[in-house]
């Protein structure tokens, strides 16, 4: 699940654009979450410190987190005493956390799918990270 998320988010960080402590090499920011273009609408929850914007909320990071989101559940997934958004490690980190901060079953495919739409409250983004789910296991 969490392969299939990062796919899905930033093609595994652009294909691996890591260096060798697993930090991306430039920052993956999503589209500015304005209300335009289809996106959703969320103001700055983090004074531009992740996404360099001061207006607007942006996610950040391989497995594409909102600022705020971050804020709250970021972990240091590898130890070296930071939270990195841009971090494999940390990202990756982060996700599970985060789906399992509401205590679902994530072996039972009914509170898998209910965490899934907690993280990005899509159908088709659900049924895309499944589809990847499938493919790597």
């Amino acid at each position: 699940m969490l392969a299939g998320i990062g796919k899905v988010e930033s093609d595994h960080a652009s294909g691996g654009r890591v260096d060798v402590a697993g930090t991306t090499r430039g920052k993956i920011l999503g589209p500015v979450l304005n209300g335009r273009g289809g996106n959703g609408r969320v103001t700055d929850s983090d004074k531009g410190r992740y996404d360099g914007d001061l207006t607007w909320d942006r996610a950040v990071g391989p497995m594409q987190f909102i600022p705020q989101v971050w804020t709250e559940f970021g972990a240091d997934g590898n130890g070296d005493g930071f939270r990195n958004p841009n971090s494999v490690y940390d990202a990756v980190t982060t996700v599970a956390v985060y789906l399992c901060s509401e205590g679902d079953d994530l072996k039972r495919p009914r509170d898998l799918v209910a965490s899934l739409l907690r993280y990005q409250h899509s159908k088709d983004f659900v049924a895309t990270v499944l589809k990847w789910m499938r493919v790597y296991s």
